[in-house]
């Protein structure tokens, strides 16, 4: 008859104290933990979008804008569906060159401020717009002259901190703005080779994954494979239009999705 009387008496005191802890717990300001490490996680993640040369197009009122990219629309769709569809809220800077090799550049705190910048100020720009210590992973999606400026600015990114937050870097049909000019045209077919083998093995140390998207349909002006990427892919367009080319951004979300899901489990 005690052990009857003990069973209730138990399951009354553990509903009493469970209510207790949630009170508690919401009157310290506190959230379930799983919810909390979600939102943390996704507070903490940087795009950059670099365009190649002569992308940069008028847009909201300026007449030299990466807005007016013409990746720019690929890329503002990608975050509304990483961030609508994956659940991953990100921050980004989106960049463009003009035709005779100058930057512009924005972020997505304030869409209307345009900056021209120099090669070497880019990094500046993006760190005083987020520090190192609040990116937990930095996602580089650059075309042309573009794809070349994602992988120095990737290679920039390591002294940022003495553990640099995870990347994912994607080249499209990357060429260099140093060894691809009219006076140079052989060095428009190939990838960048100012980057070094060592920087090379240091970008796909730390890229996860690195997707290269490259095409041979135009003559003088294309990238190529690269062989120590996570993986190349061969794509039926041209230089001018591979940036908009669906099964690109369609592979991009993926790996993005991928790798964030591996990120939350990983919390």
């Amino acid at each position: 008859m005690m052990s009857l009387n003990r069973g209730p008496s138990s399951w009354l005191v553990r509903v009493v104290s469970s209510f207790l802890f949630l009170a508690l717990n919401l009157a310290c300001g506190r959230s379930e933990p799983s919810s909390e490490v979600q939102s943390e996680g996704s507070r903490h993640v940087l795009a950059l979008m670099m365009a190649g040369n002569n992308s940069c197009h008028s847009a909201a009122g300026k007449p030299q804008s990466p807005l007016g990219a013409g990746v720019y629309r690929n890329f503002s769709a990608l975050v509304q569906k990483l961030r609508e569809g994956h659940g991953i809220e990100l921050d980004f800077v989106a960049s463009c060159f003009t035709m005779t090799s100058k930057i512009f550049i924005t972020h997505s705190d304030d869409l209307s401020q345009v900056e021209q910048v120099a090669e070497d100020q880019v990094l500046p720009f993006i760190r005083k717009f987020r520090a190192p210590e609040e990116v937990s992973r930095t996602i580089l999606v650059g075309h042309s002259y573009g794809g070349w400026l994602s992988m120095k600015t990737a290679l920039g990114l390591v002294p940022l901190a003495d553990t640099p937050p995870a990347m994912t870097l994607v080249t499209i049909d990357a060429i260099s703005k140093v060894n691809c000019r009219v006076t140079a045209p052989r060095g428009c077919n190939k990838p960048p080779t100012d980057i070094s083998e060592g920087e090379y093995l240091e970008l796909s140390r730390r890229s996860e994954p690195w997707l290269n998207f490259f095409e041979r349909r135009s003559r003088v002006v294309h990238g190529s494979a690269i062989p120590i990427a996570s993986r190349n892919v061969e794509i039926a367009a041209g230089h001018s239009d591979i940036d908009n080319h669906p099964e690109v951004w369609a592979q991009i979300e993926e790996a993005v999705a991928g790798v964030h899901r591996s990120d939350a489990a990983d919390q």
